[in-house]
């Protein structure tokens, strides 16, 4: 098999172009320290969104704990691992007092 500009490939694998995915991280105070994490990637925003929203609930269990979660668009492919590629912020989610989760669209305005 050869790509577009004539080369061979090998064992019929094709060469893979760059495809969107979104990147998620949570990122949480207790105590006046700072933290971040659980973090992921998926391939579908409503997948992500899904991840957030459990990732926040569970970590926001402990009392005393203030977090949020910014969900980005990046770009992966072979050469470029998603975290490392250029990201645009999609949104950012943080829970309410009623224990709802809250989603506002861009960058999320707290910073570590």
């Amino acid at each position: 098999m050869r790509t577009s500009n004539g080369h061979r490939v090998r064992g019929g694998a094709r060469p893979r172009t760059p495809r969107p995915v979104y990147l998620w991280c949570l990122y949480q105070v207790r105590a006046g320290v700072g933290d971040y994490g659980p973090s992921g990637t998926c391939t579908h925003e409503r997948t992500a969104r899904v991840c957030v929203e459990s990732a926040l609930r569970a970590v926001t269990s402990v009392p005393g704990v203030f977090a949020w979660a910014q969900l980005d668009l990046g770009m992966t492919s072979d050469e470029i691992p998603s975290h490392l590629g250029p990201r645009d912020p999609v949104a950012w989610a943080e829970p309410t007092r009623s224990g709802r989760i809250s989603w506002s669209p861009g960058l999320a305005p707290y910073t570590m």
